[in-house]
């Protein structure tokens, strides 16, 4: 078991030996470098070889003299000229680059076969000279051992084997001799081999290790010089040397291209004449320091074109430190600097329009701001908004609208006088910074301008577009007001002029922003309304004058803030509908006014109004059928009002919903007709079970001539289509005889009953009920 291990270990670290690093092409490398380093001493090794063996040979002839020692000397002399004259037919192919396994294993046969033949020496004559040819044959076979294994270091197996089989040979000499210091010539013969095979060992390591490195160096300077060459034929970059004077001493073919130069016209020429003179004396600073400089970008003057390069270089020191030129890399960096200048003015210009974007004008809004408080002047910020822009894109379309922007934008910036800044803020929406704004006369006349040059017609693919604008505008009052301020400021004076009608000038009051504050915190408030039943409904009855009844209720939505009081819808349903809070609030509206019903007499109905924007969803339909459902209230009590909006922008929805509730058996109430587009097509197409005529109609500031026509057609159309009509806001009884006697059945309004809490509703049922007008106005009285 022993002797097996040992031969696996011995084979192990043979194959060590053969291929130290594991990768076939690195080992044959190694192998052909330890196998040269051991050809260089095959002539003088060979010729060594010959002389000892014909010494030793004369040496001891006279005492060991016979064929057999001349067989020995003519093998020796025979191998050797043999190896010397294979060396010679094969110098040509020195040095070898490949060596494989095999060659290995020859080289250590040889080895062997050498050693054997020396090793034979003292084996065999040994015995049989005299003391003064002992001495000679021991210090013969020391030499040729050390020598031998030096000479074949770089081939451990081979030296190895050399050393083994001579060492072997005079351990069998000095066995068969009969010398009296055998015990300790012995150890010190095998000490002294073993030495030599440790020696040998240790060299052939480090000689492994450095033939590694020197493989990775040439193969890392092969790949270096590879690329160099790659680099200077097809490279982008170019090499560039230059002298103490930076005239050009020596420069890559890739320059000449970049140039347009021969390598003989660009050898001598002063390297700054290349840079233009605007980066000419920073390229000059750069060179005097004598530092390493890198990525240096300067445009070049040589070109017609604008080119720009980037360049570095590093110093070449003299033998005193001092610079004695320089050597660097240049790149053409064209097309990359125009894209990052492309993104600098992406970053500061609307790509559209090409005025500033909305950061760019802050920061130059606020720059100006700064100049007029230092001046103690001041300055004006305006919301420039295009009136019915939408429109455009949706007619249109987007490219029409993009082309009527950038009409619009270069009439802006071609206005006269000067000290007036443009900017798109965004959509249709622009910035206007008007510097030195002190005279607000003046001012207004600019905007006045602005808003002109808007309204002028734009022609854009054969259409006549005319659009307006209107303009919000805060003017810096005070020394501690900031641009972000004044810019919030334009924006609240914007949406104050877009409520009084468009195409208007209004300027920033600081009740605007009080009214934003208050418009905020409703907003925050609204979120937990409903978690803290704030909500509640209040009724007004709807009389049918026909029959002297009272037909239904309609349901009007209030919020009892608790800081504020009882809040009409006008005040926090648009914050509703804006937050997306309207749907929950809605439900709830039709849940309870379905509940309150319950309580009231079959034959009277409750009326619900329905937000446009509850259409959005699909949740509409299922919650009036859930509403009714947990109620119980039948749903031919149930009468939905929906305004004209709905059938403009919710068309497709409506109809599907009107559809639903008439499958339902709910009725459907056209609220505030005549208000809006008020397209009959709408009568023809929505089955609408009545039409609400609008109180401005009814009581409103309208001369009366004009008032009567429109009740009367909107009467006749509702008669002709077998629809109810419902006069709202009716306050008199000249009123109520009026739209009356022009045949609308159903009123509602004041004359009758303000809305009317929930538990007020059933006195007042009592009262009208009993005929007693008395009765009647005092249920109407009770409270609410």
């Amino acid at each position: 078991m022993p002797a097996r291990l040992l031969l696996a270990g011995l084979r192990n670290q043979l194959e060590r030996y053969a291929a130290p690093t594991g990768r076939p092409a690195i080992d044959a490398r190694i192998r052909a470098a330890q196998v040269n380093a051991a050809i260089r001493f095959t002539l003088g090794n060979m010729l060594a070889n010959i002389i000892n063996a014909s010494l030793v040979t004369v040496a001891i002839w006279p005492t060991a003299h016979g064929p057999a020692l001349i067989a020995w000397a003519c093998a020796v002399c025979v191998f050797a000229l043999y190896n010397i004259s294979k060396w010679r037919r094969g110098r040509k192919h020195l040095p070898l680059t490949r060596v494989s396994r095999s060659m290995i294993a020859k080289a250590t046969a040889h080895a062997f076969f050498l050693g054997a033949l020396w090793g034979l020496l003292p084996a065999v004559w040994l015995p049989s000279v005299g003391h003064e040819q002992e001495l000679l044959v021991a210090t013969l076979i020391a030499g040729m051992v050390g020598a031998g294994a030096f000479s074949l270091s770089s081939l451990p197996t081979a030296a190895m084997a050399y050393v083994l089989t001579i060492t072997s040979g005079g351990t069998i000499g000095l066995m068969r001799g009969a010398s009296d210091n055998l015990e300790l010539i012995a150890p010190l013969f095998f000490t002294y081999s073993a030495i030599i095979i440790y020696a040998v060992h240790g060299t052939a390591k480090f000689f492994e290790e450095r033939t590694i490195v020197e493989e990775a160096v040439k193969d890392r300077s092969e790949v270096i010089e590879l690329l160099l060459r790659e680099f200077q034929e097809n490279g982008s970059d170019w090499l560039y040397e230059l002298d103490a004077d930076l005239r050009i001493v020596s420069t890559s073919p890739r320059m000449c291209a970049v140039t347009g130069m021969s390598a003989e016209e660009l050898v001598g020429l002063y390297f700054p004449d290349l840079i233009d003179r605007s980066y000419r004396d920073k390229f000059l600073a750069l060179t005097e320091n004598g530092t390493v400089f890198q990525d240096f970008t300067c445009e070049v003057s040589f070109a017609e074109t604008e080119t720009w390069w980037s360049l570095t270089a590093s110093p070449i020191a003299g033998k005193h430190a001092e610079t004695i030129g320089w050597r660097g890399v240049g790149s053409d960096v064209t097309e990359s600097k125009k894209a990052k200048d492309r993104i600098v003015w992406m970053a500061q210009f609307d790509p559209l329009t090409g005025l500033h974007n909305r950061s760019r004008f802050r920061e130059l809004a606020g720059e100006a701001l700064e100049t007029a408080k230092r001046k103690g002047s001041k300055i004006a910020i305006g919301c420039l908004d295009l009136d019915h822009f939408k429109e455009i894109n949706d007619t249109l379309g987007h490219p029409v609208g993009d082309e009527l922007l950038k009409t619009l934008a270069a009439r802006l910036t071609a206005l006269p006088g000067g000290g007036v800044t443009m900017g798109r803020l965004g959509g249709d929406e622009f910035g206007v910074l008007i510097e030195d704004a002190d005279d607000r006369s003046e001012t207004t006349m600019r905007m006045e301008a602005i808003i002109a040059a808007v309204c002028e017609p734009v022609k854009i693919e054969g259409n006549t577009i005319r659009v307006g604008g209107t303009i919000g505008v805060a003017l810096s009052e005070d020394d501690d007001a900031t641009i972000d301020e004044m810019i919030r400021n334009a924006d609240l004076a914007l949406y104050a002029a877009k409520a009084k009608g468009r195409g208007k000038i209004e300027c920033y009051d600081p009740e605007m922003h009080r009214q934003a504050e208050e418009k905020r915190a409703l907003r925050e408030d609204l979120r937990t309304a409903l978690v803290h039943n704030e909500f509640c409904l209040q009724y007004q009855p709807i009389i049918d004058t026909a029959e002297q009844r009272i037909a239904g209720f309609e349901a009007l939505l209030r919020w009892n803030h608790p800081r504020l009081g009882l809040l009409p819808p006008d005040r926090f349903i648009e914050i509703a509908e804006s937050t997306e809070m309207i749907d929950a609030i809605g439900k709830w509206v039709i849940n309870r006014a379905c509940s309150d019903a319950m309580s009231w007499p079959d034959t009277i109905g409750v009326s619900v109004n329905i937000s446009p924007v509850q259409f959005y969803g699909e949740g509409l339909v299922h919650a009036v059928r859930t509403a009714l459902e947990r109620s119980g209230l039948p749903a031919r009590r149930l009468e939905i009002e929906i305004t004209e909006a709905v059938f403009v922008h919710r068309g497709m929805m409506a109809d599907k919903f009107i559809g639903e509730m008439n499958k339902l058996g709910v009725s459907i109430a056209l609220d505030d007709f005549g208000t809006g587009y008020s397209s009959f097509a709408y009568l023809t197409r929505f089955p609408v079970q009545k039409l609400k005529i609008d109180r401005s109609f009814v009581s409103g500031q309208r001369a009366f001539k004009e008032r009567n026509a429109i009740v009367s057609a909107v009467v006749g159309i509702a008669r002709t289509l077998n629809m109810k009509t419902t006069a709202e806001g009716v306050e008199t009884a000249a009123e109520l005889a009026w739209v009356t006697g022009l045949g609308c059945r159903q009123v509602q309004g004041y004359y009758f009953a303000k809305p009317m809490n929930s538990e007020a509703v059933g006195a007042y049922i009592e009262a009208f009920g009993s005929g007693s007008s008395a009765d009647i106005r005092a249920a109407a009285a009770a409270p609410f």
